[in-house]
């Protein structure tokens, strides 16, 4: 689970400040075990972001192919239909006219699917993956976040439990957050921070594609018959 922080103080609180020399050692083994995990949750939610950024580049590569094929497909109709004036005009007691329109329907049909292929790829498709960047994200932002507070925590356990001679002679008074700690606890809080923009930015971005499509579907664009293949269902 990640670890997040509402404050810099729930952040200290978080760094076994309060445990014993004693303590501490047991402790050792355990959190860093979960930190090892941390680590590979890290590792994991990296390689889910370049996933996401590689599957938007992709696409966005594919627009450029269905924006070429619109561009043809149109230019090739409005071709015909010069041809097929030219031709009804110059022969129009033999012209075959049902074989002209037949020909002139796949090429209509195959201009359509260019045009809804390309309106899909830009209305649904990519502004879905866009979305799923920003919770990869958020996610990966928010892994980091657990991994910092996790070494913070690592890192003051093994200061409080080499100081066991120290608060032998001083008492458990003793407080010391050391320059390693200290920094890791500033990179979780820092790291913390960026995961909530990151979260209000995929929300919102969210929110903005339910309300695009809304609109879409109030205005007939998208009907309840082909609903399901516009969510990519």
């Amino acid at each position: 689970m990640p670890v997040t922080f509402d404050n810099k103080e729930q952040l200290f609180e978080a760094t076994g400040s309060q445990v014993s020399p004693a303590e501490a050692e047991q402790a050792l083994t355990v959190i860093t075990a979960q930190y090892q995990e941390c680590i590979a949750a890290t590792e994991k939610a990296r390689a889910a972001e370049v996933a996401c950024r590689t599957a938007c580049d992709e696409h966005a590569t594919y627009i450029m192919f269905l924006r070429d094929l619109q561009s043809t497909t149109t230019a090739d109709l409005q071709n015909f239909n010069q041809q097929a004036r030219a031709e009804i005009t110059a022969n129009r007691d033999s012209c075959d006219v049902i074989g002209i329109a037949s020909a002139r329907r796949v090429k209509i049909d195959t201009m359509v699917f260019a045009d809804q292929e390309l309106d899909y790829a830009l209305t649904f498709t990519q502004e879905s993956n866009h979305i799923l960047l920003l919770d990869s994200v958020e996610n990966r932002l928010s892994t980091e976040c657990s991994e910092a507070s996790k070494a913070a925590l690592v890192s003051r356990l093994r200061t409080v439990a080499a100081m066991g001679p120290l608060m032998d002679l001083e008492g458990t008074d003793v407080g010391v957050i050391g320059r390693k700690t200290g920094e890791l606890q500033a990179l979780a809080f820092s790291l913390e921070k960026k995961r909530a923009v990151a979260y209000n930015a995929a929300r919102d971005a969210r929110a903005e594609f339910e309300r695009r499509r809304n609109a879409r579907v109030s205005k007939g664009i998208i009907t309840s018959m082909n609903m399901p293949n516009a969510m990519g269902q």
